[in-house]
């Protein structure tokens, strides 16, 4: 530094002259900032011994050098940032130093970690997490740009290799749409897989007038078409829905076995059944037989020898089976349950017919006859039904409340045939039942937003079944004075021709309520 001091000014050069006292403090100062401000800028250090000159600009006489002569000793304009800087780069030197730049060091190790992936030809999932929100982050962009960005980088990293070895889809182009596509079909299945395995509860209010008072109240809780089904292990979703109602009788109006011929489903129902309530059930136009082709050669009842397996098994659980007028006494009241089956019949003749079928078939056994034989219980069994309701006729009376069960739901011309014949011919209070309790049409199965169930299977209903009125699939209605409630149902009727499940369609049973009070046309 000595030998640049003593150094003379060039030509051209102004400032005092390094004879002078005030010469040698002014360049003293100068070489000084200039060094300073070389190790403010970031330049290596080095050692007094190693700086042989410090190169300054030549400046031109004028009134900032002459300035610049008075300031001497000072810091330069700008000193002060130039300080901060340093101090900034100190702190952050010593940092690095230390170890504490928690900030470098992430750095570093995303950059390696990044260094490593494109190696390996991968794409970090984060860091495409993290391109996919920066621009959300900053909104620096519009929703549409952004939605375009986010599709494109979600179909460069699904398509990348570490994508189809996570995925396992090999050769599928998994693009956006697909995705979109993929993920609300797998919703739809879970909602509807949720759907039909919960049990929901239809609640009616049956007003009917002139109702005794014993029978204000009264409940009938409704089950039907289960066709087999499970609801959990034993049942164990349905029967959680059941015994939480009240109710006084139970009745189970068809299809509780199905076409599958398996009656466990059923006979767990039966078994959970925590209330003991009277329970009643008609078969289907599914479910298997009631009567066997051959009877059994035990010596049992009349009824071991004609029933059916499953009918017996449901029998020895507690359910009988509604072949006949059947009374039910609530305190001073009377309620009748009746098979639909036989409204449109004439009780009478029906008896003389199959009285004389015995006749003749006893003297065909008799004969020797095996068809005769073989055909006596069950003409038999039939004669005792008919016999049993022939003799119920004069007990019933106008104040008594007549309850048919009927698999599929009646049509107006069923109605009104019943209807004359309990005006002209028996005269019987038999045939104009206050209430008809059918299920069959299982809700509709399938049911559209808007539109409701588009088929049913009856060739009686307006248009043969497509596009129904909601009244013909399910809830209550009015049919000559008789109302007729049919039930949405457990399972799916096997005369869908649909895939066996429901849709937009949950399963349902009824609680059907029994009042004096006047409501509307249809109850309330």
């Amino acid at each position: 530094m000595q030998k640049d001091d003593q150094k003379k000014p060039g030509a051209g050069q102004a400032g005092p002259k390094p004879e002078t006292a005030g010469g040698k403090a002014a360049a003293a100062g100068k070489a000084a900032a200039a060094e300073k401000a070389v190790v403010d800028m970031g330049a290596p250090a080095q050692s007094p011994g190693e700086v042989k000159s410090v190169p300054t600009e030549k400046a031109t006489p004028g009134p900032k050098a002459a300035a610049g002569e008075k300031s001497a000793g000072k810091p330069a304009a700008g000193g002060k940032t130039f300080e901060k800087a340093a101090a900034g780069a100190k702190a952050s030197e010593k940092a690095v130093m230390d170890g504490k730049d928690s900030d470098g060091e992430r750095r570093s190790t995303r950059r390696a970690a990044a260094a490593m992936a494109k190696k390996q030809g991968k794409q970090p999932f984060s860091r495409t997490v993290m391109k996919l929100s920066k621009g959300m982050r900053t909104g620096s962009k519009s929703t549409i740009q952004y939605t375009k960005e986010v599709i494109t980088r979600f179909n460069t990293f699904t398509q990348s290799q570490q994508s189809k070895r996570l995925s396992k889809l090999r050769g599928v182009n998994m693009t956006f749409p697909l995705f979109i596509l993929l993920s609300f079909l797998i919703l739809v299945f879970a909602l509807m897989a949720l759907d039909n395995s919960s049990v929901q509860v239809d609640r009616q209010t049956i007003s009917l007038v002139g109702l005794p008072e014993d029978l204000e109240g009264y409940t009938i809780l409704q089950v039907s078409d289960l066709h087999g089904r499970d609801f959990g292990a034993h049942q164990a979703a349905l029967l959680r829905t059941i015994n939480a109602e009240t109710y006084n009788m139970i009745v189970f109006t068809g299809d509780m076995v199905g076409s599958s011929g398996n009656p466990q489903p059923f006979y767990d129902l039966l078994d959970g059944l925590s209330a003991k309530r009277p329970r009643y059930f008609i078969p289907g136009d599914s479910d298997p037989d009631i009567l066997l082709k051959d009877p059994r050669d035990s010596g049992g009842t009349l009824e071991e020898v004609v029933f059916s397996d499953w009918v017996m098994g449901a029998k020895q659980r507690g359910a009988e089976l509604l072949s006949a007028a059947t009374e039910i006494d609530v305190g001073q009241a009377k309620l009748w349950l009746t098979p639909a089956a036989m409204l449109n019949l004439n009780i009478t003749d029906s008896v003389k017919l199959l009285q004389d079928q015995i006749t003749q078939e006893t003297e065909g056994s008799l004969g020797g006859l095996e068809g005769d034989h073989n055909n006596l219980p069950f003409t038999t069994w039939r004669y005792n039904q008919f016999k049993a309701t022939q003799d119920a006729i004069p007990k019933m009376s106008a104040s008594d409340v007549q309850i048919a069960l009927s698999h599929i739901p009646p049509t107006e011309q069923y109605i009104t045939v019943s209807q004359e014949l309990g005006a002209k011919g028996t005269r019987s209070y038999l045939y104009t039942p206050d209430l008809v309790l059918a299920g069959h049409y299982c809700g509709g199965g399938w049911k559209l937003p808007g539109l409701g169930a588009f088929y049913i299977p009856s060739t009686f209903s307006p248009r043969h079944g497509w596009f129904p009125a909601q009244q013909d699939v399910e809830d209550l209605k009015q049919l000559g004075g008789t109302l007729v409630y049919t039930s949405p149902g457990l399972g799916m009727s096997d005369r869908i021709y649909l895939p066996k499940f429901r849709l937009l369609n949950s399963p349902k049973i009824t609680v059907l309520t029994l009042t004096s009070a006047i409501g509307d046309l249809l109850g309330s």
